[in-house]
């Protein structure tokens, strides 16, 4: 092997290589890995959650005004809690509307609303952390029907004996569970 083809195999050109075209290559990465980001943030931020600009709030850690994302996925593998946040979906004349409330009782639990106060199979429920007591005025007796969530909201003193039905909602209608408030930046917040 002559020593002009053994230098010439040397220097083989490369994208990557420096110069010009090196540096093109550079930007090209850099473009491609921040394209890539920005459609990763945006399957995060549009499928696995759903952003709600909250009209009015009846739950004491939002206010109108708000955008806040809630996780469509986290339901399905884990559930809810009681008091988590959750955005669901209810028919108000022709149009569907997402409201939030806290879920107070699950599919199947006995719920005894009586002199102000929450009772889910028998227990008494301590939410005072985060809500108003019911009105004293309010008593109910139901089961929650399997496949529903029975949902309050956090402030309650306008609540009336007729709008408890309305506030069963069946697990499909709900959207998922608030994970964090994104607007106003000020208020910029995350819940577990």
């Amino acid at each position: 092997m002559s020593t002009h083809q053994a230098t010439s195999q040397k220097e083989a050109w490369h994208p990557r290589s420096s110069g010009r075209s090196g540096a093109a290559f550079r930007i090209a990465d850099w473009l491609t890995a921040a394209i890539l980001a920005v459609l990763l943030a945006a399957v995060l931020l549009f499928v696995v959650f759903t952003p709600v600009s909250v009209k009015s709030s009846s739950v004491s850690d939002f206010f109108s005004g708000d955008l806040v994302f809630a996780d469509r996925l986290f339901k399905h593998v884990v559930g809810f809690a009681r008091g988590d946040a959750v955005v669901y979906k209810a028919k108000e004349g022709a149009s569907v509307v997402r409201h939030i409330s806290r879920v107070a009782a699950f599919g199947g639990e006995k719920v005894i609303i009586t002199g102000g106060r929450l009772y889910v199979d028998g227990a008494l429920v301590d939410d005072s952390a985060y809500a108003e007591p019911l009105p004293e005025a309010i008593t109910a007796e139901f089961t929650v029907p399997t496949g529903s969530l029975f949902l309050l909201p956090d402030e309650r003193e306008a609540l009336s004996g007729s709008d408890i039905a309305r506030l069963t909602v069946a697990e499909t209608d709900v959207v998922g569970e608030v994970r964090f408030i994104a607007f106003p930046i000020t208020r910029l917040r995350f819940f577990s």
